[in-house]
């Protein structure tokens, strides 16, 4: 099922909503979520497109006297404090509206035990979808994933804001993106992968199904977060790209081979187009108890060295991450050994696709003929 999910469209000045829409249908979008902030106008089975929504109230909406909550269409479902479980014909999905609050002020490590907790109450929810906060947020353990699509008015960190989010839950695929604005700087489309350890051993397919999903999607550059097999350093696969990749401490490799390019250990910085990429492997285990307040200092930091960075890339652990900050964009692409993660970004439309290898494209893969053996 693909689902377009909206967020905080209040009174909707722009007129994004109708943008928006023509948008999920280009892309087959099927149904909706709307994770509150609704304004009660926008109660209208035409303006979504006469599509089945799920909409967040929030508190005090439709409590009192006659309401458009109360006579809303036949083919929407409102959820309410307290009873934001909704049974899908193929999923359980949770639709909140001020779940991101835990990671405001917690930390991600908060947050994921939010998520335990509501999967472990609800027999096995494994979508959860909130706003409130006005910015993207996903957060994803083996067994749920938490989605905020940002704000459709007044998003905190995007001029105009006009954010939404797209989930197939099929494929697993998550895309963060907003509507376009203009901007001078020329396009361009980064693959992100990190924590591939011994992957060749365990599947090499994987690195022919990597570049033909990348060569799909326009992908120019490959960044590398960490822990590869420096013996997958030059992998022919990725022949038709330019590989940035981080190297740990105790690895001392300092060739490269063509079209490889080693990022400094004490400069992780990669500049491409003037994109500015901070590149960090560990983070991923530091950052796990952090808040967003924690996680803007530290931006700021990142800021103070680096000048211009405008995105930090990690890994180490097996969690999709991503976090849009008011001064960096932070992400980690999941692991390609144990989920066949990775992450594309389409700069500079801000639109970004967490996805994964389906088990049967790389079986297929696997069953094609080599250059050698053919």
């Amino acid at each position: 099922m693909l689902i377009g999910v909206l967020s905080d469209t209040h009174e909707d000045h722009a007129g994004s909503i109708p943008r928006i829409l023509q948008i999920f249908n280009s892309r087959g979008v099927e149904m909706i979520v709307h994770c509150g902030d609704i304004d009660p106008t926008h109660v209208d089975a035409s303006l979504f497109g006469d599509k089945p929504v799920v909409c967040a109230l929030v508190e005090g909406q439709g409590d009192h006297g006659p309401s458009p909550f109360a006579h809303s269409p036949k083919n929407w479902i409102l959820t309410k404090p307290g009873q934001r479980v909704v049974k899908l014909p193929d999923t359980k999905i949770y639709v909140g509206h001020k779940r991101a609050f835990e990671f405001l002020s917690g930390s991600e490590a908060q947050l994921v035990e939010t998520m335990n907790t509501i999967r472990r109450d609800n027999d096995g929810v494994r979508w959860l979808f909130s706003g409130h906060t006005h910015h993207q947020i996903l957060m994803e353990t083996p067994l749920t994933t938490f989605i905020n699509p940002g704000a459709v008015q007044d998003a905190c960190f995007v001029a105009g804001g006009h954010e939404f989010a797209i989930l197939d839950t099929a494929r697993k695929q998550i895309t963060f993106s907003r509507l376009p604005s203009p901007c001078s700087k020329k396009p361009l489309t980064v693959a992100v992968i990190s924590d591939s350890l011994d992957i060749s051993q365990r599947d090499p397919s994987v690195w022919r199904c990597l570049a033909a999903n990348f060569q799909k999607y326009g992908v120019s550059h490959v960044i590398h977060c960490g822990n590869i097999n420096e013996d997958d350093i030059g992998r022919p696969e990725l022949a038709d790209f330019e590989v940035h990749v981080a190297l740990r401490r105790d690895q001392l490799r300092s060739s490269e081979a063509r079209g490889w390019h080693l990022i400094p250990k004490d400069e992780p910085i990669v500049d491409i187009q003037g994109y500015r990429f901070y590149v960090q492997l560990g983070l991923g285990s530091e950052l796990f108890e952090k808040s967003e307040v924690d996680m803007y200092r530290m931006s700021l930091e990142v800021q103070r060295r680096y000048p211009e960075t405008e995105y930090i890339l990690f890994g180490f652990t097996r969690n999709r991450f991503y976090e849009e900050g008011e001064n960096l964009v932070l992400i980690n692409p999941g692991d390609v050994v144990k989920d066949r993660d990775y992450a594309i970004l389409r700069l500079p439309a801000c639109e970004f696709v967490f996805e994964r290898l389906s088990d049967s494209s790389a079986a297929a893969d696997a069953q094609r003929p080599t250059s050698a053996s053919a």
